[in-house]
Formats: C-alpha cells, sequence, structure tokens
C-alpha cells in the first residue's frame, strides 16, 4: 500500500541512485559526446558530398539526441538489470524495503532516464556549434525540445527494462538487442524521416507505426527542425505517454513472476 514512509523511501533510493552521476562527470559528458560528434560531423560534411543535401547534417543532430538517450538508457537501465539478474541479484535487497514493488521497478527506470538525460544533455548544443551556419535555429522549438527531451529520456528508461522481463539472463539480453533491439533503431527514424521510408518502401512504413521508437525520433525532429515533414509532434507526445504508462504496467507484472515476489 502507497503511503507516506513508501514515497520516502522511494525518493532516497531514487536520491542515492541519481547522485552517482557527480562521480566523474566531466569524463561522463565527454564520453557521451564523442559518438554524436562524429556522427554529426560525418553526416554535416562528409556525406554531402556524396549527394546527401546540406540539411542532412541538421536531421542527424536530432537523431543523435535520441539516439544517445536510447544507448544510454540499454546499457545503464536494461544492460545492469539483466547483469544483476544473472549475478548477486543485488536488487532482492530493495524489494524487501517497505514499499511496493512496482516502486522499485519504477525507480530503477527512473534513475536510469534522469542520468541519461543529464550525461547527453549537451548533444544539441554541440550538435548546433558543429554545423554553425549549416544549422536552421529559426526552426528550433526550445520548449518543445525540452518537453520531449524529459518525456524522451523517461519513457526510454522504461522502454529498456522490458526485455529484461522475457529473456534468460546476459546471454538473451544481448541476443534480444542483435535480433530485435537494432532493427527497432534502423527502422525507427534515425537515419531518414517516415516519409522517405514510405516513398521506398510503403509497407515497412506501415509496420513501423507499431515500433515506439518511431515516435521518439519523429517527435524530435518535429521539435528541433519544425513540425513540416514530420508526424505530428503532440500525437508523438502521446504516443510515448500511453506507451510509457503500458510498459510500465508490463514490466511490474513480468518482474514480480520473475522474482517471484508476487
Amino acid at each position: 500500500m502507497l503511503n507516506s514512509k513508501s514515497l520516502r523511501v522511494f525518493g532516497w533510493l531514487l536520491y542515492r541512485d541519481i547522485r552517482t552521476i557527480q562521480h566523474d562527470l566531466w569524463n561522463n559528458l565527454i564520453d557521451a559526446l564523442i559518438v554524436p560528434s562524429t556522427i554529426i560531423v560525418i553526416n554535416g560534411y562528409v556525406l554531402p558530398y556524396l549527394g546527401l543535401p546540406i540539411s542532412y547534417g541538421s536531421f542527424m543532430v536530432a537523431s543523435s539526441v535520441i539516439m544517445m538517450l536510447y544507448m544510454a538508457t540499454n546499457w545503464q537501465g536494461g544492460n545492469q538489470l539483466a547483469m544483476d539478474l544473472d549475478g548477486e541479484k543485488s536488487i532482492s535487497y530493495e524489494l524487501t524495503l517497505p514499499l511496493p514493488s512496482w516502486m522499485v521497478f519504477c525507480k530503477i527506470a527512473i534513475a536510469n532516464a534522469c542520468k541519461a538525460a543529464v550525461k547527453n544533455a549537451l548533444t544539441l548544443p554541440m550538435g548546433i556549434l558543429l554545423l554553425w551556419n549549416r544549422f536552421d535555429v529559426a526552426q528550433l522549438s526550445v520548449s518543445k525540445v525540452l518537453l520531449f527531451y524529459l518525456l524522451s529520456s523517461l519513457f526510454l528508461g522504461f522502454f529498456a527494462l522490458v526485455p529484461v522481463c522475457f529473456v534468460k539472463g546476459m546471454p538473451g539480453f544481448v541476443r534480444y538487442q542483435w535480433r530485435i533491439g537494432s532493427q527497432l533503431v534502423f527502422y525507427s527514424g534515425f537515419q531518414f524521416p517516415l516519409t522517405t521510408l514510405y516513398a521506398a518502401v510503403p509497407i515497412l512504413a506501415y509496420v513501423s507505426y507499431f515500433n515506439p521508437l518511431l515516435y521518439c525520433f519523429e517527435g524530435m525532429h518535429a521539435a528541433v527542425l519544425g513540425q513540416e515533414g514530420y508526424l505530428n509532434f503532440w500525437l508523438c507526445v502521446a504516443v510515448l505517454l500511453f506507451c510509457m504508462l503500458f510498459f510500465g504496467f508490463l514490466i511490474t507484472k513480468r518482474l514480480k513472476i520473475k522474482l517471484d515476489c508476487m
């Protein structure tokens, strides 16, 4: 049952997990900028010589924001939980504390979402600086970017835990990433908008509507580059909110069974 004591314990556990980000923070920030800077430079300055439009660099700036959040939540959330369940099961201690088990699972998702959001907060500003006059800041909506950045972080924090509920140990988690996770990213709008997929392979575009990552990328593109050519921004917000609630319920139900804490 939810009460003030449970909320205090939840808050303490969440604070304990989030504050670990202060350790070696600057090196973590630098590490989080290396991959997106390479992606942005190659797509903004090199690939246009192969015929891609100059604006493609700006497209990949927005894509890199979501991609880095996805990578961080998977490595720090899904990957670490899978390793824990496959080894020491330190989560068992938190399940003995005076709070509902669903709050423990939500704490893991929220804590990793917060850490991913902090570590990757400089991706967009760095991308704009790298492209400089090749980036059209007139289309960027700061309020929409902030809203969607926080929402995407939370959604991906929950989404990263979903495969852990179904796979068996780390080998199963790695196999999921190869077989399913990577495919969800490839067809999510990371490298091209949904309109391009419609023109190239329409059937894949229709299937992509069932890929929740599509709404992460399309929504961020709309917030950074303007609404034209992308799924409606507020539709993406609504879908991510619904999916976050759905995955939160799914995670709670499956992990209760997996950890035998019914």
